[in-house]
C-alpha cells in the first residue's frame, strides 16, 4: 500500500485519504482470512514519515479506519489488527489515539516487552 506520493520538483506528501487505504487492505485481508491462519493483520503507521504528515492525525485516521471496518463488518474473520510504530513519536501518538477513543476497550495486557503506560 503506498502512503505517500512523490511530485518532481515538490518531493513527497501523505496520499489524501489515508483512512481508505487501511480499508482497502482490510478487505483485501478479510478475502484472505478464508483461510483460518490468516486473520491478523499488521498495519506499520503509513504517511507520517518521508510523507511529512502529522502523526497523531494521521494515526488517527488509521485506528479509526480500521474500528469503523469492524464496526461495519461484525461478522468479519480477522480477529486482530496491531499497529506498528517505527519510531517514539509514532509510539506515543499512538497511545493517545488509543486511550482517547471511547469506543476501545483494553481487553488484555499489552504484548510482552511493550509498555503503553495505560
Amino acid at each position: 500500500m503506498a502512503a505517500a506520493q512523490g511530485q518532481p520538483g515538490a518531493g513527497f506528501r501523505p496520499v489524501t485519504d489515508i483512512g481508505g487505504c487501511i480499508t482497502n487492505a482490510l478487505v483485501e485481508a478479510e478475502r484472505l482470512a478464508v483461510d483460518e491462519s490468516a486473520r491478523t493483520v499488521l498495519f506499520p503507521i503509513l504517511g507520517a514519515g518521508v510523507a511529512g504528515g502529522q502523526t497523531r492525525p494521521t494515526v488517527a485516521a488509521l485506528v479509526y479506519a480500521a474500528l469503523n471496518y469492524v464496526t461495519a463488518n461484525p461478522g468479519t474473520a480477522l480477529e486482530t489488527i496491531y499497529f506498528l510504530a517505527h519510531t517514539e513519536a509514532e509510539r506515543d501518538a499512538l497511545h493517545q489515539v488509543l486511550i482517547t477513543t471511547p469506543r476501545l476497550v483494553r481487553v488484555s495486557q499489552p504484548l510482552s516487552g511493550v509498555d503503553l503506560g495505560a
